[in-house]
C-alpha cells in the first residue's frame, strides 16, 4: 500500500463506530430522560437504538458508562457555546446577559438529565465512582466536581470570569473578584432552575435572563 494513500477502509470504520457511539449516546439520553436512571437497563438502551446489547457492550462498559458520557458532552457543548460568547465583539454587559439566557435555556431544554446530575447524589457517586459522602465537609459536597470534569468546568469559569474582568477594566462593571463574581452568577443560574419551587415554565428565558441579570448587576439595595 502506498504509504501517502488514506486507508480508505479504516476512515470508514471509525466513522461507522463514531457514528454508533453517537446514536447510543442520543437514544440513551432520551431512554434515560423518559425513564428515570434507575429504571432504564441496558436492554432498553439496545432495543430504542435497534443494536445488540453485545454492541453496546463495545463501545461502552455500563449504563453508568453511557450516562457519563452523556453528562461530558453536555458540559463539552457548554463550554464551546460559552467560550465562543466570551470570543465576541461587544460589551460584557451584553455577552453576560447572552451566557446567562443560553444556560438558562440548556437547563430547560436538559433539564432532566441535568437535574439527576446535580440533585440526585447516589447516581453522581455511581457514574463517577467517588464516595461523596466521605468528603470533609458540607461545602466540599456541594462543590464537588468529578475530575473528568474539572477541565470543563474551568474552562467554563475562565471564560466567565474574563467576561467579567472585561467588564471591570472598561469600567462596565464594579471592581469585584470575578472568579467569586462568576461562582455567584453560576449559583443564581442553577438556584433559579432548579432549586425554586416558584420556576415556572410559563416563565420565557428572556424574562428570567432579566431577572437574574438584574439581581446580579444592582441588588436590592436602594441606591
Amino acid at each position: 500500500m502506498n504509504m501517502g494513500k488514506k486507508d480508505l477502509r479504516l476512515e470508514r470504520k471509525l466513522q461507522r463506530e463514531q457514528q454508533n457511539r453517537h446514536t447510543i449516546i442520543a437514544v440513551a439520553e432520551d431512554v434515560f430522560v423518559r425513564k428515570g436512571y434507575n429504571t432504564t437497563s441496558m436492554d432498553d438502551i439496545a432495543a430504542e437504538a435497534q443494536f445488540s446489547k453485545a454492541t453496546l457492550y463495545r463501545y461502552f462498559k455500563s449504563k453508568s458508562d453511557i450516562f457519563k458520557n452523556i453528562i461530558l458532552n453536555s458540559f463539552l457543548e457548554v463550554q464551546n457555546k460559552v467560550v465562543a460568547i466570551m470570543e465576541k465583539s461587544g460589551g460584557a454587559e451584553n455577552r453576560l446577559r447572552e451566557y446567562v439566557g443560553f444556560i438558562l435555556s440548556y437547563y430547560r431544554k436538559k433539564e432532566n438529565i441535568i437535574r439527576i446530575f446535580f440533585m440526585e447524589t447516589c447516581v453522581l457517586e455511581k457514574i463517577f465512582e467517588v464516595n461523596i459522602s466521605k468528603l470533609n465537609s458540607k461545602s466540599a459536597k456541594i462543590m464537588y466536581v468529578p475530575p473528568e470534569l474539572k477541565p470543563v468546568v474551568e474552562r467554563i469559569l475562565d471564560s466567565v470570569s474574563h467576561i467579567i474582568q472585561e467588564g471591570i477594566d472598561k469600567k462596565e462593571f464594579a471592581p469585584v473578584n470575578p472568579r467569586e463574581a462568576s461562582l455567584v452568577l453560576g449559583a443564581l443560574i442553577r438556584g433559579l432552575s432548579f432549586r425554586l419551587p416558584t420556576f415556572s415554565k410559563d416563565v420565557s428565558i428572556k424574562d428570567n435572563t432579566e431577572l437574574i441579570m438584574n439581581h446580579f448587576l444592582y441588588g436590592v439595595k436602594r441606591k
